[in-house]
């Protein structure tokens, strides 16, 4: 099923491939449904739900591929973790007559993470992905962004002519909706968007204010903490007319959409709308939607006199080679929309990203040799080196482990394998 409840969005700079080369590489991109006890996380593409004879991507309306990443990951619970520390903790202290120091105890925790997660099934999420091929847009159902950059590398293939950048338009930071939403909250008006009755202000001090059931024209209170105490617009409710009916979502400063819901109480306008496959229709409804939400947007933008996302003359910020692969700063964006209407959905993205995931010197050289396909995966009967353990820690198998043929506290133990782009699981 297509349920999203956040969005979070990318512009695209530069030239989209043709969808025959994005779903190939999609299919060529690295797959694992089912983790080995080795390996402790990974992200890969998986066939969206209703998809034909296995497909890794659906193209919707000519317009949307969609798409999904399966992200797993082994957790230990807390309680085990804690449990093993304090007895490692008490026999540290009996042969040293001193307790460990911070530095010890949490070498050991992470350790102790590492000897049990293999025991442990790895908890899965799917994600859900599309990409606009009309408004050069990416979006997905979830803001990660360690996730979602290995994903997005994979999408743009090995020798790609476009890059991201997170957010609704280039020139837009976390300051400009912030401004934005405070400007019209003041002026008591976000039309052509409806006011969902929830907001919440920050303060200088970072102190905050969540209201809800809140009527615009009679917030006079929420008022004067804007206009004498400094507070702003952190983040707002609000209602989108679209061709589905009504979409329901709360956004905020770092342009990302969270309690997504289509209303659907616009019924002949949705059937008027609808597809002929059920799994499509739900994300042609949901897509075309999200996209009507940010075109409103951009529309209140320009009555408020915030910079406009389609003005060209703003350099876009650069983007490193670590973080995208790439380095072309060129804006290739001029024309990418060149169709803007105040009554047809059409405009730019969402989101706010963090930084890059930085890999140790070994992930990177396993990296480029798993890409220059000089490094097999390994294999689930290779030996795993143990890795080395704080004074006494493995004195003795650790607790929480089950009781299945492999949990013997030996032939998996120490391998910590993190998430990396290209191989997904080092």
């Amino acid at each position: 099923m297509f349920h999203p409840k956040n969005w979070c969005c990318y512009s695209i700079i530069g030239t989209l491939p043709s969808v025959q080369q994005l779903q190939e590489n999609i299919e060529q991109a690295p797959h694992l449904p089912e983790l080995d006890k080795r390996i402790e996380e990974h992200v890969g593409f998986i066939a969206p739900p209703g998809a034909i004879d296995d497909q890794m991507s659906v193209l919707v309306k000519d317009r949307f591929l969609v798409f999904n990443i399966l992200h797993q990951k082994r957790k230990v619970p807390k309680d085990i973790i804690k449990e093993n520390v304090e007895r490692w903790k008490a026999k540290y202290e009996a042969q040293h007559g001193e307790p460990p120091k911070g530095t010890q105890v949490r070498e050991a925790k992470e350790q102790l993470r590492m000897k049990l997660a293999p025991h442990y099934p790895p908890e899965k999420k799917r994600i859900g992905g599309a990409l606009d091929m009309k408004k050069n847009r990416l979006y997905w159902s979830e803001n990660k962004p360690l996730i979602v950059e290995i994903a997005n590398s994979d999408l743009r293939g090995e020798h790609s002519t476009f890059r991201y950048l997170p957010g609704f338009a280039p020139n837009w930071n976390d300051q400009t909706l912030t401004q934005l939403f405070t400007k019209a909250f003041t002026q008591k008006s976000v039309e052509p968007l409806l006011f969902g009755e929830s907001v919440k202000l920050t303060g200088p001090e970072n102190e905050s204010v969540n209201a809800n059931n809140v009527v615009l024209e009679e917030s006079d209170n929420l008022q004067m903490l804007i206009k004498e105490d400094g507070f702003e617009v952190a983040k707002i409710g609000l209602f989108t007319k679209t061709r589905f009916g009504y979409a329901s979502y709360t956004i905020d400063g770092k342009q990302t959409l969270s309690k997504w819901k289509l209303l659907d109480d616009d019924k002949e306008a949705a059937q008027a709308n609808a597809v002929d496959d059920s799994i499509a229709e739900q994300a042609y409804a949901h897509l075309d939607s999200l996209d009507k939400s940010i075109a409103d947007l951009f529309e209140l933008a320009k009555a408020y006199n915030i910079d406009d996302p389609m003005v060209k003359d703003k350099p876009t910020p650069e983007l490193s080679q670590g973080n995208f692969g790439m380095n072309d700063t060129t804006d290739h964006s001029a024309g990418a929309e060149n169709d803007i209407s105040t009554n047809l959905y059409d405009e730019e993205p969402e989101l706010d990203l963090g930084p890059a995931h930085e890999l140790t010197p070994d992930q990177q050289a396993q990296n480029v040799a798993r890409q220059n396909g000089t490094q097999d995966a390994p294999s689930q009967n290779t030996p795993l080196e143990e890795p080395p353990l704080p004074d006494n820690l493995d004195d003795h198998p650790p607790l929480g482990l089950g009781d299945d043929e492999n949990d013997d506290g030996d032939e998996y133990e120490g391998s910590h394998l993190s998430l990396v782009s290209g191989g997904h699981s080092a």
